[in-house]
């Protein structure tokens, strides 16, 4: 009886970094859904998500992927830094953020006419601060913690 040996490799992955031009091609074009024959329900790499999702693409199209273990092995999420945090103001709350609790009181000014201010607080992390609109002067500033204004 003879024997004979038997090498045995194992596949192994490394993971690193890459970049766009290291990707496989099917990552770098985005997934649509026109000019084609056939839309099916698949998994497509989205590079503005930078990561794996359901959505309608071609059945031809070449980001277009059977399950999400497959989209991910062949387009592996990209590292990026996050981006810097903005500084949150009183008037980001006014004009751009649609989260905040808010109520109305009436004060006199210097010459002791009333008139309305609008208390108003954010919301998440910012829910415990309270900040005052002017609508005469068209200002806001932040007037203290409040944290009885967490009422939610």
């Amino acid at each position: 009886m003879t024997y004979q040996k038997v090498v045995r490799t194992v596949p192994f992955i490394v993971h690193r970094t890459a970049n766009k031009y290291e990707r496989n091609k099917a990552c770098l074009k985005p997934p649509t859904k026109v000019n084609c024959t056939t839309v099916e329900y698949k998994w497509s790499f989205i590079d503005e998500k930078n990561g794996c999702y359901q959505n309608e693409v071609c059945s031809d199209h070449i980001n277009n992927f059977e399950d999400k273990f497959k989209c991910a092995r062949a387009c592996p999420p990209l590292w990026r830094p996050f981006p810097p945090s903005k500084k949150v103001t009183c008037s980001d709350w006014l004009h751009e953020k649609p989260c905040y609790r808010y109520w109305f009181h009436y004060y006199p000014d210097i010459y002791g006419f009333f008139r309305p201010y609008m208390f108003y607080t954010g919301c998440r992390e910012w829910k415990n601060k309270l900040y005052v609109y002017d609508p005469w002067t068209k200002t806001c500033q932040e007037v203290r913690s409040c944290f009885s204004c967490a009422r939610e």
